[in-house]
């Protein structure tokens, strides 16, 4: 399995549609009692009833010695590993259980944040955002540069962002490793000068191919303190 594919959250769905992600980090409980991470209002429930945690690479159910039980797929259990597709039922309260994969929730960021720009700029970018198998792509009205990049850095992503004019000529391009700038290339510049003068672009198309690799590596600064230093300079600019 590659790691797009691999599982990075599981989603609960209720009966209302609604959602509830959890992730690999923390256990995530549910029950009554007001503490739990999940509180079901649900007379059949326990206190504490149930909690679900990612043990030896799956999500794992286990019932915390509830008196109704906690039941998958109609059988009930003690500890169960889950399943794309189960239905989770404790109580009256049943959930479907979806499990989240990294391209799963990378398309639903970029969902978010392209819903986003068009409330902000009350346009309809449907046709300037794509995501597929190679990477992602769009406008720079879509996405800013530093949404792009906090995107490359949330993901911990390898390959090589470029940014084109609307003649489609390549104008700047930055190469990352585990979501890490290590290279960039603007006009005649390299490394760390070409990098801020590529933050400054506002018009343009970006693309990012996953898995290019870095012809080298001239900027050792992290990511973040780029971020940071280009919004500072651009501040200083509008004074």
């Amino acid at each position: 399995m590659n790691k797009r594919n691999t599982i990075e959250a599981l989603i609960l769905i209720d009966q209302q549609a609604a959602t509830i992600e959890i992730g690999k980090q923390t256990g995530y409980s549910l029950g009554r009692d007001p503490t739990n991470s999940l509180v079901l209002n649900d007379i059949k429930a326990s206190r504490q009833h149930a909690v679900i945690r990612w043990e030896g690479g799956h999500f794992v159910v286990r019932d915390m010695g509830s008196r109704n039980g906690t039941f998958i797929n109609d059988e009930r259990i003690q500890v169960a590993q889950l399943e794309d597709g189960d239905i989770l039922r404790i109580g009256n309260t049943a959930f479907m259980v979806r499990m989240a994969t990294q391209e799963m929730v990378e398309r639903e960021l970029f969902n978010q944040r392209r819903q986003m720009a068009c409330l902000e700029t009350h346009m309809d970018l449907e046709d300037e955002f794509r995501v597929n198998e190679g990477g992602f792509s769009g406008s720079l009205r879509t996405l800013s540069m530093v949404e792009i990049i906090q995107t490359i850095m949330q993901f911990g992503k390898d390959g090589r962002l470029v940014i084109s004019n609307h003649y489609e000529n390549d104008v700047a391009e930055a190469y990352f490793r585990e979501g890490e700038i290590v290279h960039a290339e603007y006009g005649q510049e390299s490394g760390l000068t070409a990098m801020y003068e590529m933050m400054k672009l506002e018009q343009g198309v970006f693309e990012f191919q996953n898995d290019v690799q870095s012809p080298g590596e001239t900027i050792t600064q992290s990511t973040m303190s780029i971020l940071m230093e280009s919004c500072r300079r651009k501040d200083e600019s509008k004074r």
